[in-house]
Protein backbone atom coordinates (compact mmCIF):
# COMPACT_ATOMS: atom_id res chain seq x y z
CA UNK A 1 0.00 0.00 0.00
CA UNK A 2 1.29 3.44 -0.98
CA UNK A 3 0.65 6.51 1.15
CA UNK A 4 0.31 10.10 0.09
CA UNK A 5 2.41 12.93 1.51
CA UNK A 6 -0.36 13.51 4.03
CA UNK A 7 -0.68 9.96 5.25
CA UNK A 8 -3.73 8.82 3.24
CA UNK A 9 -3.62 5.32 1.81
CA UNK A 10 -3.37 5.32 -1.98
CA UNK A 11 -4.57 2.24 -3.92
CA UNK A 12 -1.86 0.35 -5.75
CA UNK A 13 -3.42 1.00 -9.18
CA UNK A 14 -2.88 4.75 -8.80
CA UNK A 15 0.38 4.59 -6.87
CA UNK A 16 2.52 5.66 -9.83
CA UNK A 17 0.45 8.72 -10.81
CA UNK A 18 0.35 9.80 -7.16
CA UNK A 19 4.14 10.13 -7.16
CA UNK A 20 3.85 13.05 -9.59
CA UNK A 21 3.06 16.54 -8.22
CA UNK A 22 -0.59 17.41 -8.62
CA UNK A 23 -1.73 21.02 -9.04
CA UNK A 24 -3.30 22.48 -5.95
CA UNK A 25 -4.34 26.00 -6.83
CA UNK A 26 -7.62 27.66 -5.92
CA UNK A 27 -9.25 26.09 -8.99
CA UNK A 28 -8.47 22.60 -7.63
CA UNK A 29 -7.72 21.36 -11.13
CA UNK A 30 -5.62 18.34 -11.95
CA UNK A 31 -3.80 17.10 -15.03
CA UNK A 32 -6.05 14.50 -16.59
CA UNK A 33 -3.12 13.00 -18.48
CA UNK A 34 -2.25 11.36 -15.16
CA UNK A 35 -5.51 9.41 -15.20
CA UNK A 36 -4.91 5.67 -14.78
CA UNK A 37 -6.48 3.41 -17.38
CA UNK A 38 -10.03 2.66 -16.37
CA UNK A 39 -10.25 5.39 -13.74
CA UNK A 40 -13.25 7.67 -13.96
CA UNK A 41 -14.20 11.06 -12.58
CA UNK A 42 -14.29 9.67 -9.04
CA UNK A 43 -10.51 9.22 -9.23
CA UNK A 44 -9.98 12.94 -9.71
CA UNK A 45 -12.48 13.89 -7.08
CA UNK A 46 -10.77 11.64 -4.54
CA UNK A 47 -7.33 13.00 -5.41
CA UNK A 48 -8.44 16.63 -5.23
CA UNK A 49 -10.15 15.93 -1.92
CA UNK A 50 -7.03 14.18 -0.58
CA UNK A 51 -4.74 17.11 -1.38
CA UNK A 52 -5.79 19.96 0.91
CA UNK A 53 -6.09 23.53 -0.26
CA UNK A 54 -3.16 25.72 0.69
CA UNK A 55 -2.64 29.41 -0.05
CA UNK A 56 -1.84 30.38 -3.62
CA UNK A 57 1.86 30.11 -4.34
CA UNK A 58 2.36 26.88 -2.39
CA UNK A 59 3.23 23.62 -4.11
CA UNK A 60 0.98 20.57 -3.93
CA UNK A 61 2.89 19.25 -0.95
CA UNK A 62 3.29 22.14 1.53
CA UNK A 63 5.30 19.99 3.94
CA UNK A 64 8.01 19.02 1.48
CA UNK A 65 8.08 22.47 -0.07
CA UNK A 66 7.66 24.59 3.06
CA UNK A 67 11.26 25.74 3.09
CA UNK A 68 11.21 26.83 -0.54
CA UNK A 69 7.75 28.39 -0.46
CA UNK A 70 7.58 29.86 3.06
CA UNK A 71 7.65 33.37 1.64
CA UNK A 72 4.96 32.68 -0.94
CA UNK A 73 2.11 33.06 1.52
CA UNK A 74 1.77 35.36 4.46
CA UNK A 75 1.66 34.12 8.04
CA UNK A 76 -1.97 35.23 8.12
CA UNK A 77 -2.76 32.84 5.27
CA UNK A 78 -1.16 29.98 7.16
CA UNK A 79 -2.88 30.88 10.42
CA UNK A 80 -6.22 30.25 8.73
CA UNK A 81 -5.08 26.71 8.02
CA UNK A 82 -4.33 26.03 11.70
CA UNK A 83 -8.03 25.56 12.39
CA UNK A 84 -8.73 23.39 9.36
CA UNK A 85 -10.69 20.24 10.17
CA UNK A 86 -8.07 18.09 8.43
CA UNK A 87 -5.07 17.28 10.60
CA UNK A 88 -2.73 17.01 7.61
CA UNK A 89 -3.55 20.60 6.67
CA UNK A 90 -2.95 21.85 10.20
CA UNK A 91 0.37 19.99 10.39
CA UNK A 92 1.50 21.31 6.99
CA UNK A 93 0.64 24.89 7.97
CA UNK A 94 2.52 24.54 11.27
CA UNK A 95 5.63 23.21 9.52
CA UNK A 96 5.46 26.02 6.97
CA UNK A 97 5.32 28.56 9.79
CA UNK A 98 8.35 26.94 11.37
CA UNK A 99 10.28 27.40 8.14
CA UNK A 100 9.49 31.12 8.08
CA UNK A 101 12.08 31.78 10.77
CA UNK A 102 11.75 35.04 12.69
CA UNK A 103 8.73 35.98 10.60
CA UNK A 104 6.74 33.28 12.40
CA UNK A 105 7.38 34.67 15.91
CA UNK A 106 4.22 36.84 15.99
CA UNK A 107 2.22 33.64 15.56
CA UNK A 108 3.77 31.75 18.47
CA UNK A 109 0.60 32.02 20.53
CA UNK A 110 -1.37 30.43 17.69
CA UNK A 111 1.08 27.54 17.57
CA UNK A 112 0.79 27.13 21.33
CA UNK A 113 -2.89 26.24 20.94
CA UNK A 114 -1.96 23.31 18.73
CA UNK A 115 0.18 21.76 21.47
CA UNK A 116 -3.15 20.42 22.71
CA UNK A 117 -4.26 19.14 19.32
CA UNK A 118 -5.71 15.65 19.32
CA UNK A 119 -3.45 14.49 16.51
CA UNK A 120 0.14 13.42 17.13
CA UNK A 121 1.53 14.87 13.92
CA UNK A 122 0.05 18.29 14.66
CA UNK A 123 1.39 18.42 18.22
CA UNK A 124 4.79 17.26 17.03
CA UNK A 125 4.92 19.92 14.31
CA UNK A 126 3.77 22.65 16.71
CA UNK A 127 6.35 21.89 19.38
CA UNK A 128 9.08 21.62 16.76
CA UNK A 129 8.18 25.00 15.27
CA UNK A 130 8.20 26.65 18.69
CA UNK A 131 11.68 25.27 19.30
CA UNK A 132 12.84 26.84 16.06
CA UNK A 133 11.89 30.22 17.52
CA UNK A 134 14.49 29.71 20.28
CA UNK A 135 14.32 32.39 23.02
CA UNK A 136 11.26 33.98 21.43
CA UNK A 137 9.27 30.91 22.50
CA UNK A 138 10.32 31.31 26.16
CA UNK A 139 6.80 32.31 27.31
CA UNK A 140 5.60 28.91 26.14
CA UNK A 141 8.31 26.74 27.71
CA UNK A 142 5.88 25.42 30.32
CA UNK A 143 3.42 24.42 27.60
CA UNK A 144 6.14 22.58 25.72
CA UNK A 145 7.28 20.86 28.93
CA UNK A 146 3.80 19.38 29.35
CA UNK A 147 4.43 17.28 26.26
CA UNK A 148 7.43 15.56 27.86
CA UNK A 149 4.93 13.02 29.19
CA UNK A 150 2.96 12.63 25.97
CA UNK A 151 1.99 9.09 25.00
CA UNK A 152 3.83 9.42 21.68
CA UNK A 153 7.63 9.02 21.73
CA UNK A 154 7.81 11.30 18.69
CA UNK A 155 6.12 14.09 20.62
CA UNK A 156 8.27 13.53 23.71
CA UNK A 157 11.35 13.64 21.49
CA UNK A 158 10.24 16.90 19.86
CA UNK A 159 9.44 18.44 23.26
CA UNK A 160 12.88 17.63 24.67
CA UNK A 161 14.61 19.05 21.61
CA UNK A 162 12.43 22.14 21.68
CA UNK A 163 13.18 22.89 25.33
CA UNK A 164 16.89 22.66 24.61
CA UNK A 165 16.49 25.17 21.79
CA UNK A 166 14.39 27.55 23.88
CA UNK A 167 17.29 27.94 26.30
CA UNK A 168 17.35 29.37 29.80
CA UNK A 169 13.58 29.62 30.09
CA UNK A 170 13.56 25.81 30.04
CA UNK A 171 15.85 25.42 33.05
CA UNK A 172 12.95 25.14 35.55
CA UNK A 173 11.93 21.98 33.70
CA UNK A 174 15.31 20.24 33.91
CA UNK A 175 13.96 17.66 36.36
CA UNK A 176 11.13 16.83 33.97
CA UNK A 177 13.60 16.39 31.12
CA UNK A 178 15.80 14.19 33.33
CA UNK A 179 12.90 11.77 33.77
CA UNK A 180 13.23 10.99 30.06
CA UNK A 181 16.72 9.58 30.66
CA UNK A 182 14.96 6.30 31.42
CA UNK A 183 12.54 6.53 28.48
CA UNK A 184 11.90 3.32 26.54
CA UNK A 185 12.90 5.07 23.31
CA UNK A 186 16.66 5.48 22.76
CA UNK A 187 15.98 8.53 20.61
CA UNK A 188 14.12 10.17 23.47
CA UNK A 189 16.91 9.29 25.92
CA UNK A 190 19.42 10.85 23.55
CA UNK A 191 17.32 14.00 23.17
CA UNK A 192 17.01 14.27 26.96
CA UNK A 193 20.80 14.14 27.40
CA UNK A 194 21.34 16.75 24.72
CA UNK A 195 18.64 18.98 26.18
CA UNK A 196 20.26 18.84 29.62
CA UNK A 197 23.62 19.69 28.06
CA UNK A 198 22.09 22.83 26.59
CA UNK A 199 20.90 23.81 30.09
CA UNK A 200 24.48 24.01 31.37
CA UNK A 201 24.94 23.93 35.14
CA UNK A 202 21.26 23.12 35.66
CA UNK A 203 22.08 19.57 34.52
CA UNK A 204 24.62 18.80 37.24
CA UNK A 205 22.08 17.50 39.80
CA UNK A 206 21.31 14.73 37.30
CA UNK A 207 24.88 13.53 36.79
CA UNK A 208 24.15 10.14 38.36
CA UNK A 209 21.19 9.57 36.06
CA UNK A 210 23.28 10.54 33.05
CA UNK A 211 26.11 8.24 34.17
CA UNK A 212 23.77 5.24 34.03
CA UNK A 213 23.48 5.81 30.29
CA UNK A 214 27.20 5.22 29.81
CA UNK A 215 26.21 1.57 29.48
CA UNK A 216 23.31 2.18 27.08
CA UNK A 217 22.99 -0.21 24.16
CA UNK A 218 22.91 2.66 21.66
CA UNK A 219 26.41 4.06 20.98
CA UNK A 220 25.04 7.55 20.32
CA UNK A 221 23.51 7.54 23.81
CA UNK A 222 26.75 6.33 25.43
CA UNK A 223 28.71 8.98 23.56
CA UNK A 224 26.34 11.79 24.53
CA UNK A 225 26.32 10.65 28.16
CA UNK A 226 30.12 10.86 28.24
CA UNK A 227 30.06 14.29 26.62
CA UNK A 228 27.47 15.50 29.12
CA UNK A 229 29.54 14.34 32.09
CA UNK A 230 32.62 16.00 30.64
CA UNK A 231 30.69 19.23 30.36
CA UNK A 232 29.87 18.99 34.08
CA UNK A 233 33.65 18.94 34.80
CA UNK A 234 34.38 18.50 38.52
CA UNK A 235 30.73 17.76 39.28
CA UNK A 236 31.15 14.51 37.34
CA UNK A 237 34.21 13.43 39.35
CA UNK A 238 32.37 10.58 41.11
CA UNK A 239 31.75 9.01 37.70
CA UNK A 240 35.26 9.26 36.26
CA UNK A 241 35.78 5.51 36.61
CA UNK A 242 32.56 4.82 34.71
CA UNK A 243 33.66 7.14 31.91
CA UNK A 244 37.09 5.47 31.81
CA UNK A 245 35.46 2.11 31.05
CA UNK A 246 34.40 3.54 27.69
CA UNK A 247 38.01 4.07 26.65
CA UNK A 248 37.91 0.54 25.24
CA UNK A 249 34.44 0.77 23.72
CA UNK A 250 34.20 -0.82 20.28
CA UNK A 251 32.72 2.39 18.88
CA UNK A 252 35.32 5.07 18.03
CA UNK A 253 32.92 7.95 18.69
CA UNK A 254 32.27 6.61 22.18
CA UNK A 255 36.01 6.25 22.87
CA UNK A 256 36.54 9.78 21.61
CA UNK A 257 33.83 11.20 23.88
CA UNK A 258 35.18 9.30 26.89
CA UNK A 259 38.73 10.45 26.24
CA UNK A 260 37.70 14.09 25.98
CA UNK A 261 35.43 13.81 29.01
CA UNK A 262 38.20 12.54 31.29
CA UNK A 263 40.32 15.54 30.38
CA UNK A 264 37.45 17.87 31.20
CA UNK A 265 36.75 16.18 34.54
CA UNK A 266 40.29 17.06 35.52
CA UNK A 267 42.24 15.87 38.56
CA UNK A 268 39.62 13.33 39.54
CA UNK A 269 40.43 11.51 36.30
CA UNK A 270 44.18 11.35 37.09
CA UNK A 271 44.02 7.68 38.18
CA UNK A 272 43.04 6.86 34.60
CA UNK A 273 45.94 8.69 32.95
CA UNK A 274 47.61 5.41 32.02
CA UNK A 275 44.44 4.19 30.31
CA UNK A 276 44.22 7.45 28.37
CA UNK A 277 47.91 7.13 27.42
CA UNK A 278 47.19 3.71 25.92
CA UNK A 279 44.66 5.35 23.62
CA UNK A 280 47.42 7.73 22.55
CA UNK A 281 49.67 4.90 21.41
CA UNK A 282 47.30 2.13 20.37
CA UNK A 283 43.96 3.53 19.20
CA UNK A 284 43.22 3.03 15.52
CA UNK A 285 41.35 6.34 15.35
CA UNK A 286 43.50 9.44 14.81
CA UNK A 287 40.78 11.54 16.43
CA UNK A 288 40.95 9.46 19.60
CA UNK A 289 44.73 9.65 19.65
CA UNK A 290 44.61 13.41 19.25
CA UNK A 291 42.01 13.70 22.02
CA UNK A 292 44.19 11.55 24.30
CA UNK A 293 47.06 13.98 23.89
CA UNK A 294 44.89 16.91 24.94
CA UNK A 295 43.27 14.96 27.76
CA UNK A 296 46.64 14.01 29.27
CA UNK A 297 47.80 17.60 29.12
CA UNK A 298 44.65 18.63 31.00
CA UNK A 299 45.54 16.17 33.78
CA UNK A 300 48.69 18.11 34.60
CA UNK A 301 51.21 16.26 36.77
CA UNK A 302 49.35 12.99 36.37
CA UNK A 303 50.57 12.95 32.77
CA UNK A 304 54.27 13.32 33.71
CA UNK A 305 55.05 9.57 33.40
CA UNK A 306 53.81 9.75 29.81
CA UNK A 307 55.90 12.73 28.74
CA UNK A 308 57.75 10.67 26.14
CA UNK A 309 54.51 9.62 24.49
CA UNK A 310 53.36 13.23 24.54
CA UNK A 311 56.60 14.36 22.97
CA UNK A 312 57.47 16.82 25.73
CA UNK A 313 60.42 17.02 28.11
CA UNK A 314 60.02 15.82 31.66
Amino acid sequence: MMYSSYGQAVPENIAAPWQHPLPCAKSDTVDRSLQPKGAGESFFLSVVDAVPFVPAGYAANPVANAGANAGAASGADLIKQLTDTRSQVRAAAVEALGHMGEASIPFAADLRKLLLDGRREVKQAAVKSLGQMHEAAAPFAADVAMLLTDASPDVRLAAAKSLGQIGQASVPFAADVAKLLTDASPDVRLAAIQCLMQMGQAATPFAAAVAKLLMDKRPQVRSSAAKSLGQMAEAAAPFAADVAELLVDKNADVRLAATKSLGQIGEAAAPFAAAVARRLTTDVSPDVRSAATLSLRQMGQAAAPFADALGVSR
